[in-house]
């Protein structure tokens, strides 16, 4: 075989196999943005009124994040947790020794003013506006952050409420929290929880 006919085989060999991994990239790549579609999908028909947030999201429309009454129902626990605490801690009767079930009763009502404080503290009025979201403490002070800005996004339910937990880099390079509030009871509606949003928010935008 002559070299000139070896240098032809190799160059086509070449190129076949260069072709090959074309295709499997773009294979790769179509089943990629089909899996990823997929998902989008699935959690659309996860989230009630999916389509009508995403076209909001989409348009750029202000959404609350948010429960309406979050600022009045954080205060009125935190209150009525400390008050109720004052009242069992004037019982508090030593003379007999402690007995188990009062230290039990003790730190259960612990953790809730703890957790009471921590709503007091970091629970927001939110609401999303295309890629941006406004934070809004109790106390007053206001900032606005950018979706990619949001690092990590987590909720869970507690009774008739469900607690979506925000940790976000501010505009300095500060990490920072948020807890938002949302109802999941019959009496003030069953809302969209505000992880849901953001996560969709974070796909679609």
């Amino acid at each position: 075989m002559s070299v000139g006919k070896a240098r032809h085989l190799f160059a086509g060999a070449l190129l076949k196999t260069q072709g090959e991994q074309e295709h499997r990239g773009e294979t790769f790549t179509f089943a990629l943005k089909t899996h990823c579609s997929i998902i989008l999908k699935l959690k659309l028909t996860m989230i009630e009124n999916a389509e009508e947030i995403t076209n909001d999201l989409k348009n750029g429309t202000p959404l609350q994040l948010s429960m309406r009454y979050s600022k009045g129902l954080v205060i009125f626990n935190f209150v009525l947790v400390a008050l109720f605490l004052l009242f069992f801690t004037d019982r508090f009767d030593l003379s007999n020794g402690i007995k188990t079930r009062q230290i039990i009763a003790l730190i259960f009502l612990a953790l809730l003013l703890a957790l009471v404080t921590y709503q007091l503290f970091f629970s927001q009025y939110a609401e999303i506006r295309g890629k941006r979201i406004l934070l809004r403490n109790i106390f007053g002070k206001e900032q606005e952050i950018g979706l990619n800005q949001v690092t990590k996004v987590s909720s869970f339910r507690l009774r008739r409420t469900i607690y979506t937990h925000l940790i976000f880099t501010n505009d300095h390079g500060n990490q920072e929290r948020a807890l938002i509030l949302n109802s999941n009871s019959a009496l003030f509606g069953k809302e969209v929880a505000a992880s849901e949003i953001i996560r969709l928010a974070q796909e679609v935008l």
